[in-house]
């Protein structure tokens, strides 16, 4: 009986070996040869290999734990785990079994691709998932990006406005984005509306002096900067309403307003969001409206 088996070979299964191997424990290592990386072509980033094959930086890796005696590896495929402490069973895809006291699961990640034609031959070479491990070798180029999650629907909807908008659906965008901006201030809905704005500054856009994409940039930022000093303007104007503590909030949320950051409300709702939360919705939904309706411009996010 070995002292641990480790199923997944890769980086993290590695480094978990070389440890326990260096314990003088008898481990037993269970690699499919299906790392995430296994598509590109050279690895960046990682101190000490940059623009090296994956392959060979693992190669070398593997061989660095086999040095270790107490080490075996076995090429194949874990079907099936049971058992408990001290006694832990694996079965391989070939019927074989094996069994250890202690059971480490390195199994890592698996990309799984939306259905698009070719995307999967693409994958690690056009198509990439890490800006920071390929970013730099697109040198600036232009590039698409692939949205599937739940704000990747909101996005294309507002796009799909963009493209279409006249004078009366351009405001009920401001006006939409302007809610977003406000409503979780800071969160999901507030970054995919921020979001929506910055990626529309194209080269195009930014030279123009009225194009859509630097109006919009402009509703989202005013409609961002609304909450925290609405609220900052309102325990000057009617401080009776507010706590001490509340008063001294406000005096932040000048500072953290001007800055465009929205979450200089966040105290106030957490205290009473069934009256703050809807009332900055309505005024940064208002400044988003007017800022397209009077296109209001801005080529430099926040």
């Amino acid at each position: 009986m070995h002292d641990a088996i480790i199923v997944g070979g890769s980086y993290s299964g590695l480094s978990a070996g070389l440890q326990l191997a260096r314990a003088r424990k008898r481990i037993l290592v269970i690699d499919a040869g299906r790392r995430r990386n296994r598509f590109a072509g050279h690895s960046h980033g990682f101190l000490g290999q940059d623009g090296r094959p994956p392959e060979l930086i693992a190669a070398d890796a593997k061989a660095q734990l086999l040095a270790y005696p107490t080490v075996d590896w076995i090429e194949g495929e874990a079907v099936e785990a049971d058992g408990a402490s001290d006694d832990f069973r694996i079965t391989l895809a070939d019927g074989r079994s094996e069994r250890a006291r202690r059971l480490v699961l390195a199994t890592g990640v698996e990309d799984v691709l939306p259905a698009i034609p070719g995307l999967d031959m693409q994958w690690g070479a056009g198509a990439m998932t890490c800006p920071y491990c390929h970013g730099y070798e697109l040198d600036r180029q232009d590039m698409a990006v692939i949205a599937t999650g739940p704000m990747a629907a909101i996005n294309t909807g507002m796009q799909d406005v963009l493209n279409n908008m006249s004078g009366g659906s351009a405001v009920l965008l401001g006006a939409v984005l302007g809610l977003m901006m406000a409503f979780d201030m800071g969160g999901p809905l507030n970054k995919a509306a921020y979001t929506f704005a910055t990626a529309g500054l194209t080269s195009a856009a930014l030279a123009s002096t009225d194009a859509p994409q630097i109006k919009i940039m402009a509703a989202v930022m005013l409609a961002g900067m609304t909450p925290p000093l609405a609220l900052a303007l309102a325990t000057v104007l009617r401080p009776h309403l507010f706590t001490p503590a509340e008063r001294e909030n406000g005096k932040a949320a000048w500072a953290l307003g001007i800055s465009f950051i929205t979450e200089g409300a966040i105290p106030f709702a957490a205290a009473d969001p069934l009256r703050v939360i809807p009332s900055i919705m309505a005024g940064s939904a208002v400044t988003g409206a007017i800022a397209m309706a009077t296109d209001v411009t801005l080529k430099a996010p926040h």
